[in-house]
């Protein structure tokens, strides 16, 4: 009996509590609707959160893999604030490894039981990969990572409509990095496949605030599934992380 007290007790430190994805979803939902009618409240934004996140760690309710685009910022954009969510940036928001760390690393070890893969209009990575664009610096391994969004988007469309083109790329893009981030990360997809994490594509627009919601991924059911993306040994729901919260 004693034995099972303590490791119930050792279970309870380090698997995170999960609350409702919906609720989350909500909040992201609430939060721009409040941006976009000029009128945010700017939660947690006060000295006393700073003080209380510092004191007793983080809590976030969503993680969000965005663009670098200076025009996306994440915590205004869903009227959030301090410790609210964790922000994972890369140029054209595609999921490498270093980006499915960041995600493990807020939904797996943080307790965030939302993922949001955000792109957004004007993207000019997008832009570049569907235009072809070369580069001979690092950017040309995002515009690899873009490439085949771009060519899904050509394909549908065409090249006679320029604005059809870049928005079909855009939320293919999204598509294509939640694919991506199942493919990479085998403990996203268990906790996915257990309820306790959504992952959802979203598009914000530049030019008027507002973001538009995707949903989750069309074969989301089979990549979660897929076989051969599945570990040979068991993947426990979360693992310690050794340098605090």
């Amino acid at each position: 009996m004693k034995a099972y007290i303590l490791l119930c007790v050792f279970a309870a430190c380090i698997i995170p509590s999960y609350a409702a994805p919906n609720n989350s979803l909500s909040r992201l939902q609430a939060g721009n609707k409040r941006f976009v009618s000029g009128y945010p409240q700017h939660p947690n934004t006060s000295l006393s959160r700073i003080r209380e996140t510092a004191r007793n760690g983080q809590r976030p309710f969503a993680v969000v893999l965005a663009c670098s685009d200076s025009r996306v910022p994440v915590e205004l954009i869903f009227d959030a604030g301090i410790g609210d969510i964790v922000d994972v940036r890369t140029v054209g928001n595609i999921c490498g490894v270093t980006e499915a760390a960041g995600i493990e690393y807020g939904a797996g070890y943080l307790g965030a039981p939302l993922v949001v893969v955000l792109g957004h209009t004007g993207c000019g990575a997008v832009s570049a990969a569907v235009q072809g664009a070369a580069n001979p610096g690092n950017v040309m391994h995002i515009f690899s990572a873009i490439a085949p969004a771009a060519r899904e988007a050509i394909r549908v469309h065409g090249l006679c409509c320029k604005d059809k083109v870049l928005s079909a790329a855009v939320q293919n893009n999204v598509w294509n990095s939640i694919e991506q981030l199942y493919k990479r990360s085998p403990r996203i997809r268990h906790l996915a496949w257990q309820g306790r994490v959504t992952v959802v594509g979203a598009v914000y627009d530049v030019t008027t605030g507002s973001v538009s919601w995707l949903g989750k991924h069309p074969t989301e059911q089979f990549l979660i599934r897929e076989r051969s993306f599945i570990p040979r040994i068991p993947w426990p729901p979360v693992l310690t992380w050794p340098f605090g919260r």
